[in-house]
Formats: C-alpha cells, sequence, structure tokens
C-alpha cells in the first residue's frame, strides 16, 4: 500500500509502505515530513503488522491523531482510509505502478532505521540463512589489505544464499553521479563487462538519488516490437552503500522468470547485511589511503636522506679537493719544466715516458678534483671546448693508472673498440667515467678465490642514439637489495675499508647530464655489466677552481 497527502502543505506526495516503519511529523528525521505548524515533531508510525497489514498509531501527539474521522490510538489500516494529522489529510491507497510501468517499494536504509528494524523482529531468515549468522560470515572479510572489489566479490555468496538472485553487480561512481559507472558483476556465474550488466537504470537511480533501497517489479519485451505476451518478468533490487568514502556505489540485485520479485522483507535482510559490508568497503579504502600516505612519506623521507648525504658529500669532497688542488698545482708545474727540461737535454730511454705517465695521472687527479668539487657545488655542466677525443687513447691511457691494481689481482683486460667512435668534448671524462667503472670491477674481482679467473672486458661502439660503452665483469655480481639505489651517493656493496659510494653517483651524473642513460645487469655468481650511451659531446662538470693547465709558459721559464 501507499499513502498520499491529499490536503496540506505536503499535498500531492505519495510515500510507499514497506517493511519497515514510517515516522510521520515535522521533525527532519521523520520519514514522511508534513511541514504542517499544527502536526508534532513525530506526531505517529506506521508500522507493519501481521501478514500484509499496516498499523498506524499516535506517538502521544500534541493535536492527536484521527482516522477516518476518530480520534485513535492504535489502528489496522485498510485501503480507502484518512489520516488527519492536524490540518494535513492522508489517504490510504493500493500502491500503484510508477511512471515507467514498474511496481516499486522503497524503504528507508540508514543506520537508525536499520536499527529499528532488526530491534522489533529479532533474527530474520530468509531463504533458510539467519541474519545473524550471515553477518558474522560478512565480518570474516573484514581484511582491509584486500581490494574492494574482492571484498564485494567474496560477500556475494553470502547474499545469494539468503536471497537468491541470478544477476548482480557492484557500481561506482568515482567522479561523481554525473559521470558514467564502473561495475563488476556477474550472471548466472558469468562475468559481465560496464556494456553487458545492463541493469535497470531507472531502479537504480531512485536508489542513489534517494539514497533508499529499491525494490521494483516490470516486464521487459524480449525483442523489438515485441507484443506484452512476448515478454520477461524482471525483478530488481538496489541497495545503496552509504559510506562516507569518496565515491558513491550501489548493490543491484536482479530475478528473472525463475523467481518470484523480491519482496519488502528480503530487501531489509539484504540492506542489512550491506550496511556491514559497506563498513568493510570503507576499512579497505582508508587501509588504501594510509598506504598511499605512508609510501609517500616514505619517499619524502627518502628524498631528506638523499638531501642529507649531498649535503654531507658536499662538505667532504669540497675539503678534500680544494686541500689536494693547492699540491697537484704545484704537481703539475714541476712535471711540465721536468718535461722542459728533458727536452732541452734531449735525454734518452724511460724517462721521457716515465714524466709522461706521471703528468697524465696528475692529470686525471686534476679532473677528480675539479668534479668533486662540482657535484659539492651542484653545479652545472659546461661544454668547455669541444676537442676530438680519442676513445682508444683514452681508455689505454686510463688503463696505465690503475693498471697496478689490475695486476695485483691478476685480472685480464679485454678490450674491444670500434675504428672510428665519433665523441668530442673533454677527455679527462671520458677517462674519470671508464677509471670508475674499471676500478670498481677490480674490487669485485678481489673477492673471488684465488684460484678463479678474473676477467674484464670493455668495449666501445657507434649506436644508433650515440656511443654504446660497456664494462663487464665475471665477478660475485651485485646484491640484490642495493641493485635500484646503486647510483645513489653513498650506497656502495664494497666493505667500510674499500670504496665512499661516490664512483657510481659521480659517473652517473656525469652521463645524465650530457644526455645520456646508464644501466646496470648483474647475476648473483656471474658478473655484472654497466651499459652507457652517450651522445656524440661530452662535457666536463664546470669549476671556478684554478686550473695548472693554464699557467702561462713565462712563469715556467723562470725556473728553468
Amino acid at each position: 500500500m501507499q499513502i498520499t497527502v491529499v490536503r496540506g502543505p505536503a499535498k500531492g506526495r505519495t510515500y510507499l509502505l514497506g517493511p519497515m516503519r514510517v515516522v510521520l511529523g515535522r521533525d527532519e528525521a521523520a520519514d514522511v515530513q508534513l511541514g504542517d505548524p499544527r502536526v508534532s515533531r513525530r506526531h505517529a508510525e506506521i508500522r507493519p503488522g501481521d501478514g500484509r497489514s499496516w498499523i498506524l498509531q499516535d506517538l502521544d501527539s500534541t493535536n492527536q491523531t484521527f482516522l477516518n474521522g476518530q480520534r485513535i490510538r492504535q489502528s489496522e489500516l485498510r485501503e480507502g482510509d484518512e489520516i488527519i494529522l492536524g490540518d494535513t489529510h492522508l489517504s490510504v491507497q493500493k500502491a500503484m505502478a510508477s511512471s515507467d510501468g514498474a511496481e516499486v517499494l522503497s524503504m528507508r536504509i540508514d543506520a537508525e532505521s536499520l536499527r529499528q528494524t532488526l530491534g522489533d523482529s529479532g533474527d530474520w531468515n530468509a531463504g533458510g540463512k539467519r541474519l545473524q549468522e550471515a553477518l558474522f560470515q560478512i565480518g570474516l572479510f573484514a581484511d582491509p589489505s584486500l581490494e574492494r572489489e574482492q571484498i564485494v566479490r567474496n560477500a556475494i555468496p553470502i547474499f545469494e544464499e539468503g536471497v537468491p538472485f541470478v544477476k548482480w553487480a557492484w557500481l561506482r561512481w568515482p567522479d561523481g553521479l554525473e559521470q558514467p559507472y564502473v561495475a563488476i558483476g556477474e550472471r548466472d556465474g558469468q562475468s559481465l563487462d560496464d556494456k553487458s550488466l545492463d541493469p535497470l537504470e531507472s531502479l537504480i537511480r531512485r536508489a542513489v538519488r534517494g539514497r533508499r533501497g529499491v525494490v521494483s517489479f516490470e516486464r521487459v519485451p524480449t525483442g523489438d516490437g515485441a507484443s506484452p505476451s512476448q515478454s520477461m518478468s524482471v525483478s530488481g533490487m538496489a541497495v545503496p552503500l552509504l559510506s562516507r568514502g569518496e565515491d558513491d556505489s550501489v548493490l543491484y540485485l536482479e530475478r528473472d522468470f525463475r523467481f518470484p520479485p523480491f519482496r519488502g522483507e528480503e530487501l531489509a535482510w539484504v540492506a542489512a547485511l550491506a550496511s556491514q559490508l559497506t563498513g568493510h568497503l570503507e576499512t579497505a579504502r582508508l587501509f588504501g589511503s594510509l598506504q598511499g600516505a605512508h609510501e609517500r612519506l616514505r619517499a619524502t623521507q627518502s628524498q631528506v636522506n638523499r638531501i642529507e648525504k649531498l649535503a654531507l658529500i658536499g662538505r667532504l669532497s669540497s675539503s678534500f679537493a680544494h686541500d689536494l688542488n693547492n699540491p697537484l698545482t704545484s704537481l703539475l708545474g714541476f712535471l711540465e719544466l721536468c718535461r722542459r727540461q728533458a727536452a732541452l737535454v734531449e735525454l734518452e730511454g724511460k724517462i721521457p715516458d716515465y714524466l709522461e705517465r706521471a703528468q697524465n695521472a696528475a692529470d686525471y687527479c686534476r679532473a677528480l678534483c675539479r668534479n668533486l668539487l662540482a657535484v659539492a657545488r651542484q653545479r652545472p655542466f659546461s661544454e668547455g671546448e669541444m676537442r676530438p677525443i680519442s676513445v682508444t687513447e683514452t681508455i689505454e691511457r686510463t688503463l696505465e693508472i690503475c693498471s697496478s691494481a689490475l695486476q695485483g689481482i691478476g685480472a685480464e683486460v679485454e678490450i674491444d673498440l670500434a675504428d672510428k667512435i665519433p665523441l668530442e668534448g673533454d677527455a679527462s671524462t671520458l677517462q674519470q667515467i671508464v677509471m670508475n667503472l674499471v676500478v670498481n670491477a677490480a674490487d669485485a674481482l678481489a673477492e673471488l678465490p684465488s684460484d678463479c679467473e678474473r676477467k674484464i672486458r670493455i668495449s666501445a661502439r657507434d649506436g644508433e642514439k650515440g656511443v654504446i660503452l660497456e664494462v663487464s665483469d665475471n665477478g660475485p655480481g651485485i646484491a640484490p637489495e642495493i641493485l635500484s639505489s646503486i647510483f645513489e651517493p653513498m650506497v656502495t656493496s664494497k666493505d667500510d675499508t674499500h670504496g665512499t659510494g661516490l664512483g657510481l653517483y659521480v659517473v652517473a651524473r656525469i652521463v645524465e647530464e650530457a644526455g645520456g642513460t646508464i644501466e646496470v645487469e648483474s647475476t648473483p655468481g656471474e658478473g655484472t655489466t654497466f651499459r652507457l650511451t652517450m651522445g656524440t659531446r661530452l662535457n666536463r662538470l664546470s669549476s671556478d677552481e684554478f686550473d695548472p693547465a693554464s699557467i702561462p709558459g713565462d712563469v715556467y721559464e723562470e725556473y728553468s
């Protein structure tokens, strides 16, 4: 049945009666808000009776309740009755079909209404399944680490045991009700996508906008132009999941001709379970938000740690490089004097060669100082003077500098270089890259047992995106737990007596700032390969430190 306001401020409004009590009055929380000044805030209520009957009861109202002109305290309603509350008159009628041809039953599903219904009805049963048992089973899925979609899928069989159906769907509007929904669902155990779900749209809209549980029954044609006899009965149920979350969602159930239409008692049963399911979905959403916040916090903390490391690097490397640069200036100056003097007296033998090697090593140390200062002060790269770089000569010169370390561990170095490699810029920058990678490889090989073969392979070739340089070894490899952070500052796989955690960081910065990329492949027990892809121009880190190579020639002459 339904009640319709035929006189009063709310004239024309119709309210369906279901299995839950309906409060009439001026209170904002009343189910039927009359807006009549002569009506009490909670004037009267209509509650389900035995079978399919409803009882009207006065709630100690100021102006009392009248039924068919008689003052009553409590009375059973019948079709055609007239209820008088103050100046408001309501008519009791048989429930009429909705504007779209569907018979509709709706009820409030807020916490207070469900509490009253459950309190009055005791332990409900639906389909032979006790409500308390179903609520307990729903609670077993209260794992906040599960995805919300999985929580819904886990709960569906429990709903189906109490209230059978042929199709179900969970529809969500993450971006608001005006946007398309996203959904999951099944029909007869087969998964459905958004397009094949085909829920009763009018029913869904009533449930979401009215924030009520709704049941409808209608006949749907089986084909275009079908006659009324060529139709199929469909009963739908839509229960909005009223949470405090960021999106609206609805649990939708559907029956076809194989089942009778959904009843009001079944709607109340489903709504009770849905209210607990809503709590679990909200907990899972909050847990996911908490995890996201935790991940963002960890990322921020990692960034702060990195900044602190860089600050420490700045203090250490700046002090070290500055102190070392002063004696290096004198060393390079006097080496140049020795070379000039040797040329004047035309020395023979290995002395000129030794002097040249010493100056190459000092030049490398100068480059290290310059790059350390630039890294410490976060200096940009500077193009400087673009000169052709002899990749073969630079690599051979680098191997000469670290030859003692390689010979000390018995390492065999294999060089595979293409004939012409187009690269220009600062040769000392390439030298620093190769030096760091080779020394790292040597340190790794030193960890192998004495009877193991130790090999380092250096290859360079011209690729589509620039020069490709690879340095590989057959050492023990890099531990998986630090492989992803190997290019971060202060990260090293060596013990406290070897390595500072700066070498690969500087190499990565040089390569990336020059527009290249660096990759590492490492398998524990098999070895490691560093692959660098560089453009044809290799710049150097800029520094305003004094460059010994810029000393005028006449300065040396006073010592000669």
